[in-house]
């Protein structure tokens, strides 16, 4: 049985779905997990990233949806003060009247989504704060590669871990495929691992070789800070489609073993570069 890689379970080769009954298998190999004190700090750490990543740069989208209250508010204020100063009808003014209160009572209660929209970017785009929230990024990362006995000198890339339950709307073809960012090191010839939750050492010996799949598929997210048609990745000729999903040509598979059964890590082809720089894998493709 093949069985691949994500996170700290083993999920059968069955690309349809991204849990199933191989939950409970364990990974081999381990050599260290996280305490659960850390495991909580980390959980906690991820929602607040989540929060500072979306209040130091809102989407436009936000403050449109804050803006249209206002925009609304403007129009009952302009068809008030027409409807009060020009209509000589009592009834006319009384409801030109009203709808000047009404602009202004809009007025106010849309404006205070978007102060509070505006004072919370003030405060996470504050260079003192984010000064200090990296500096707290570093400590927890600095206390997690403590633990799981990470050397200062990995590399860190994207693992291909199994195909997204879902899909967005009007995407045809088959599922597109999650990446989760790991960790990977090289140890007295071994191969280091890790999702920071837990760590895993693949001994030389139980390294059979890697090989190309020349197989087009989708993966959801792109987690680099370079465009996917810029420098380095030009030359993956990587497009997006109309679902938003990215579109590659290509990956590779890290197969080890372990008990008579294999394992294998894949990883996306403008990543392999990363890993085959730090150790020398035997092409299965030969």
């Amino acid at each position: 049985m093949v069985i691949l890689m994500r996170d700290i379970y083993l999920f059968s080769d069955s690309p349809s779905k991204s849990k199933n009954s191989n939950t409970n298998i364990e990974l081999p190999f381990v050599k260290n997990k996280i305490s659960s004190k850390l495991s909580r700090i980390l959980k906690k750490r991820q929602r607040e990233r989540l929060k500072f990543y979306f209040h130091s740069s809102p989407t436009k989208y936000l403050y449109l949806v804050s803006a249209m209250p206002l925009l609304m508010s403007f129009f009952l204020l302009l068809y008030g003060f027409y409807s009060y100063t020009e209509e000589t009808n009592l009834d006319a003014s009384s409801e030109g009247l009203y709808m000047i209160i009404a602009g202004v009572v809009v007025m106010v209660i849309s404006a205070i989504p978007f102060l509070l929209i505006k004072m919370t970017e003030r405060k996470y785009s504050d260079p003192d704060y984010k000064r200090q929230f990296i500096d707290e990024e570093r400590n927890i990362h600095k206390r997690i590669n403590s633990e799981l006995g990470i050397p200062d000198n990995f590399v860190e890339l994207e693992l291909i871990t199994c195909q997204t339950e879902n899909v967005r709307e009007n995407y045809r073809g088959e599922p597109p495929y999650e990446t989760e960012l790991f960790r990977v090191w090289t140890e007295d010839g071994a191969i280091g691992v890790s999702d920071l939750k837990v760590s895993m050492i693949i001994p030389k010996s139980a390294i059979l070789g890697y090989r190309k799949i020349e197989k087009e598929y989708a993966i959801d997210y792109w987690f680099k800070e370079e465009d996917f048609f810029e420098g380095q990745y030009k030359k993956y000729n990587i497009e997006r489609d109309g679902s938003g999903y990215y579109r590659l040509k290509d990956y590779y598979e890290v197969l080890f073993e372990s008990d008579d059964t294999t394992y294998i890590l894949r990883i996306p082809c403008y990543d392999f570069p990363l890993i085959s720089s730090i150790t020398d894998f035997k092409c299965l493709d030969k």
